[in-house]
């Protein structure tokens, strides 16, 4: 150690070898059974004088759980004692640790590589932590659990403050956590929540993952922002979290291995917000707007912008980064789709490589393909009522696609079809959708880009989602909240829908109703 104090921080960062380089961070939230713990604690025999088992079995489950997910990783954690104190309601970690991480170092469970330095990426900041990992003897000891490792976190009710920003005025990082003292609601809200995860975490629920069945993590907590009136939505955490998965993969989730339907409300904050306005809204509050089925993903995304945004151009920004991220993603699942064919990200799908494969196999004037993408570009800026300029854009698309259709081969035709199907989104204009959208819906036009409408719908619509998941996990089924929609085993299906339609009907005083798909 001496030797490292005067080769200096630097040589130390050079001396770590690739095992301890690659480690991961300590999550608190890992858990084991309780069962587990009580029997570990039993046979490690950390001694008869043992005060506070609740902090013990907390500092021991997290422990071991950590190692067990870590695989062949080391673990980086803290030592100090300060590091477990303050924020508590989060965290849920007794410095006692630190005294546990000394016992299983002396017993030969784990090794460790003291006063390492770790980068925290995130805070950028150098933090410094000790490496540990399990030896044989734990290895050989972990192999006989019982168990796996669950997913726990200490607070089910969360309450986060603003973002921190910069000197321009952008969002920095994530939005911090904020103690705050229980109050009647919180209390209720946090026994509920347990009830649905416990019903939850009872159920097999599982989905077929990379040609494996992986347990889904069912955990859910409710995040509110700067105070309870604000937020509160139903939000799985974990690796394997539910709602991180498409609707189209949730379709194929099992529960006790039933198949599992998806009900969610239509258009439900648009909806609330004419409830609100005492208006009984029937309409689609997205295709009203323009009747193309292809661009509702746009117009829904857009709307539902505009209600959670504090100005316009936040909200034209947020759409344009949503269109941006949309293209994106989808050429990256081509890329991963299809072997053949080089597609690159450009501004308006435009595919000049692919297309230059079918022009040398069918001798296609490219030029007009170009002329195509200048029009579409200039298409991006004229507002909506500019007839004449819209007629001659419609034209000139309608050329080119035939004058490519008349020389491509059948196969050709399905893969190009396929390349421009949602191609009709990439050439709207936020700017003129928003201010359609705002003439369109005037009734609810002060509610849109005031920066609390969204925020205190999310409220509403959380309470539906907690009343409606107690309803069945007072029967013991059970269901996974993802927002406004739910899912639940298909012979459940009709109970959901009455439920789901009795509870939004209760939290409008009885006179409105929202259409359940």
């Amino acid at each position: 150690m001496k030797s490292d104090k005067k080769k200096g921080f630097g040589s130390v960062l050079k001396e770590h070898d690739p095992f301890l380089d690659n480690h991961k961070l300590f999550n608190p939230d890992l858990q084991l059974p309780d069962k587990v713990v009580d029997e570990m604690l039993t046979e490690m025999a950390m001694g008869a004088n043992i005060r506070n088992k609740k902090d013990w079995k907390l500092a021991l489950g997290s422990l071991i759980a950590n190692l067990i997910t870590g695989k062949r990783k080391a673990l980086a954690i803290s030592r100090d004692v300060n590091s477990y104190t303050g924020k508590k309601r989060y965290s849920g970690i007794s410095p006692k640790i630190v005294k546990l991480i000394k016992f299983m170092e002396d017993n030969k469970m784990i090794e460790t590589a003291p006063h390492r330095h770790y980068t925290d990426p995130k805070k950028k900041h150098l933090n410094r932590l000790s490496l540990i990992w399990r030896t044989p003897k734990l290895m050989d000891y972990i192999k006989c659990l019982p168990a796996p490792v669950i997913l726990r976190p200490k607070e089910l009710v969360e309450l986060k403050g603003p973002y921190k920003l910069d000197n321009e005025g952008k969002k920095v990082g994530k939005r911090p956590l904020i103690n705050y003292n229980d109050n009647k609601d919180t209390r209720i809200l946090r026994r509920k929540l347990e009830d649905i995860n416990y019903t939850n975490e009872k159920a097999k629920i599982r989905l077929f993952v990379e040609k494996e069945w992986v347990d889904l993590h069912t955990i859910v907590k409710a995040v509110f922002i700067e105070n309870f009136d604000l937020g509160g939505r139903l939000y799985s955490i974990g690796y394997y979290n539910y709602q991180k998965y498409s609707g189209d993969d949730r379709a194929r989730i099992q529960i006790n291995g039933d198949d599992v339907i998806e009900l969610d409300y239509s258009g439900l904050h648009p909806r609330m917000l004419y409830a609100a306005k005492g208006i009984q809204y029937n309409d689609d509050p997205y295709s009203v707007v323009d009747p193309n089925p292809d661009l509702r993903p746009f117009l829904k995304n857009m709307m539902l912008t505009m209600i959670n945004s504090k100005t316009p151009t936040e909200a034209n920004r947020a759409a344009n980064e949503w269109l941006n991220f949309k293209k994106a993603s989808e050429i990256t699942q081509r890329k991963k789709n299809q072997k053949k064919g080089i597609y690159k990200k450009t501004k308006y799908w435009i595919d000049y490589d692919n297309l230059h494969k079918i022009r040398k196999n069918s001798k296609i004037n490219l030029n007009k393909f170009r002329k195509w993408d200048k029009i579409i570009k200039n298409y991006h800026d004229l507002p909506f009522d500019d007839q004449k300029k819209h007629q001659k854009y419609c034209r000139n698309v309608v050329k080119a696609q035939r004058q490519l259709f008349l020389q491509m081969t059948e196969t050709e035709k399905e893969q190009y079809e396929e390349h421009i199907k949602d191609k009709k989104i990439y050439m709207m204009s936020s700017k003129a959708t928003m201010q359609k959208i705002m003439k369109v819906h005037k009734p609810i036009a002060e509610f849109l880009c005031n920066g609390c409408s969204g925020l205190e719908v999310m409220n509403k619509d959380a309470k539906i989602a907690v009343d409606i998941c107690m309803h069945f996990a007072q029967q013991k089924i059970p269901i996974l909240p993802v927002h406004d929609s739910f899912l639940i085993q298909e012979q459940h299906k009709d109970d959901l829908e009455n439920i789901m339609d009795e509870v939004y009907s209760h939290h409008h005083n009885n006179k409105f109703t929202c259409p359940i798909h």
